[in-house]
């Protein structure tokens, strides 16, 4: 199977949230991945408040991590030079508007939790003509979503931008 229309295999570096909500850590992290010959560096945006209730014992610990948008895009931005390919994962709305608005990336990866959200997947139809790839999860809880999902982007060039992840 080709990804990204390249070779046989490709090799993403998952940044994720190891951060620590550090800047320089998130940098420290990046360069290495880009110097180790990695394709893709992939990254997950949040906001803790639009992921958790204040009340949930883990908000805190989300709260720690979380980086703010202005911090994002400076970031985002500076990486752009790279022929590295850059994956972002949006854990919510807001964060997908973030990503809509630097139109970078080469892909969106959507996570499970999203897959209910209708604003979330009319913004990410919207954009996704935008992109070279959609990445769905696709777990046992999530395979109906994904029929939802696949009829509601039936209009989509599939083979050209979608992916799945089992």
């Amino acid at each position: 199977m080709k990804y990204f229309g390249q070779k046989d295999h490709f090799i993403i570096a998952e940044i994720a949230s190891s951060h620590d909500g550090k800047i320089s850590k998130l940098k420290k992290l990046t360069n290495f991945s880009i110097n180790t010959g990695a394709d893709a560096v992939k990254f997950q945006i949040f906001k803790a408040n639009k992921l958790l209730s204040t009340s949930n014992p883990l908000y805190n610990e989300f709260k720690k991590i979380e980086i703010n948008y202005a911090e994002w895009k400076k970031f985002f931005l500076s990486y752009k030079k790279y022929k590295k390919k850059i994956i972002v994962e949006p854990f919510d709305f807001d964060s997908l508007e973030l990503c809509n608005s630097l139109n970078i990336f080469s892909a969106i990866k959507v996570p499970v939790s999203c897959l209910d959200d209708k604003n979330y997947l009319f913004l990410l139809k919207k954009i996704s003509i935008f992109l070279l790839s959609v990445v769905f999860p696709i777990t046992a809880k999530s395979k109906f979503h994904f029929l939802k999902i696949f009829l509601a982007f039936s209009s989509f060039p599939f083979s050209k931008t979608m992916s799945i992840l089992s």
